[in-house]
This record gives C-alpha cells, structure tokens and sequence, in this order.
C-alpha cells in the first residue's frame, strides 16, 4: 500500500493547538508541545537502531514546504543507508571547525598531539612550519577558505628552507585534503615547480 504524503495543510498546522503528533506523510510530523510550542520531527528506523528522530525546526520559522524538503532529503539519505542524524551531525562539525581559524586550529592540534611527540626536534619543526614565519599569510584565514593554490604559495615562497617533510602536517589533516595531494600525492611539489617555470 503506497504511504500518503502531504496529509496536512499551512492552515491546518497554524490551527493545531492539542499537544500531540500530527502526521504529513513520509515520516514527517509535527509535534505540539503543552505549552503550544510546534516543531517539525522526523520519525525512522535505520538497521537496528529503531525509532530515532531528527528534529527539523521549530514550525514557527520552518514552513511546511521548508519541512517536505529536509524530510524529502533525509529519506534520501535513508535509501543510501545513510542515518540522516549522524548525517546532520557531521555537517554541523564540519561546519563549525571551517570556520576556526588555520593558526588557531593548528596551534591547537600541535597542543593536543605534542605529548605523544617524543622527539623534540620534531615537535620544534612542527612549531616553526605551522607559524608566522611561514604560515603568516594563510594562519588568520578561516580554514574553509584555504585552497590548494593558498598552500602551494607558501610552499613556493619558502621553497629553498620549506621542505615537503616539514609540510607532514597535511598527513593529518591540517592542510586541505586536495594541498595533501598536491603537496605529497599524484603531484609533487617539484612538479608543480616545473610547470611553473614553463
């Protein structure tokens, strides 16, 4: 039997005022709380984890169009195998550490990983790569804004004192996956050297 969707209407959801759970369809319901607060939820089963619940917003700033769309989305996510709540977890993440800035992000990374450092020279190296003196023109720079070329930059302004070795940050993580690759992948840092030079 082929599931109903769009069960309610904006006229309808405006007019519910009995706490309870109201159904549109799809896995997509709207909650009234007692006190008459509306938020959209959505209701599923993924593998073995059972009756979990992504909340979509609150109805008084996510309209019932707005709210089909992100359960629309999240039943995609569903037909991947994807749990559309680690999902929007991991965004969420995401979001928040591309907004740190590089020097801050790796000042602290540094301090996190240090105590297992037990070479102090490497630490040292760590230190003076990822500082003001060869990082200063991308460490105040949100990390999502950072690109390839922003890396290949300091990379080619200290090329003679920069080695790729001391650029190991970009194995953890630190420099954006696409500097990784260019840096130490399917692309050296000489060959871009070259090429640049032709």
């Amino acid at each position: 039997m082929t599931r109903q969707l769009h069960l309610l209407t904006a006229r309808t959801v405006a007019g519910l005022k009995d706490p309870g759970r109201y159904a549109d369809g799809g896995n997509l319901y709207l909650r009234v709380s007692p006190t008459g607060a509306k938020r959209w939820t959505f209701l599923y089963t993924i593998g073995a984890r059972k009756n979990r619940e992504l909340g979509l917003g609150s109805a008084a700033t996510v309209t019932l169009a707005e709210a089909r769309e992100k359960a629309t989305a999240a039943r995609k996510l569903l037909v991947n195998g994807i749990d559309p709540k680690t999902e929007k977890r991991e965004e969420e993440a995401a979001r928040e550490i591309a907004s740190v800035r590089f020097g801050d992000f790796a000042d602290a990374y540094i301090k996190d990983h240090e105590a297992g450092w037990s070479n102090p020279k490497h630490i040292a190296q760590w230190r003076m790569t990822l500082s003001d003196s060869y990082c200063k023109k991308i460490r105040s720079r949100p990390i999502a804004e950072i690109q390839v070329d922003d890396v290949l930059a300091v990379l080619k302004q200290h090329g003679k004192s920069l080695s790729v070795q001391k650029i190991n940050a970009a194995h953890h993580g630190i420099l954006p996956l696409g500097a990784h690759r260019a840096v130490t992948g399917q692309r050296g840092y000489a060959e871009h050297e070259r090429s640049g030079r032709k």
